[in-house]
């Protein structure tokens, strides 16, 4: 499955780097074993980040209007820094179904993005 939206990464291997990045052209793919980010128009040629299912720890799910974010907690931070995606519904919606299906921790409401 495939949902359109933005990305965006609190980048830790740059000593300054204090902000996050984001890009608002991106989308998200659930594949079987893992969930790809993949950046759209001139920076597609980025490599996407691969996402093992077994590497989140859970996923942090926010709601404004008919936009979803969820920020993606990992077993293992130092691989990347924060990562977040956004994305309208339906689809939205419909990805973190499909992620509780294979047994992704996901919990909405009032959480901590660290």
């Amino acid at each position: 499955m495939r949902v359109v939206g933005g990305v965006g990464e609190n980048y830790r291997r740059i000593p300054l780097a204090k902000f996050d990045w984001s890009w608002p052209f991106a989308q998200a793919e659930l594949r079987e074993d893992a969930l790809h980010l993949t950046l759209r128009g001139p920076f597609r040629r980025i490599r996407p980040l691969r996402i093992p299912l077994g590497d989140i720890e859970r996923i942090g799910v926010r709601r404004a209007w008919r936009i979803g974010r969820m920020y993606i907690h990992l077993r293992r931070p130092a691989r990347y820094g924060r990562l977040w995606f956004s994305a309208f519904e339906p689809g939205f919606s419909e990805l973190l179904n499909l992620l509780r299906e294979r047994g992704v921790n996901v919990a909405e409401g009032p959480i901590s993005r660290v």
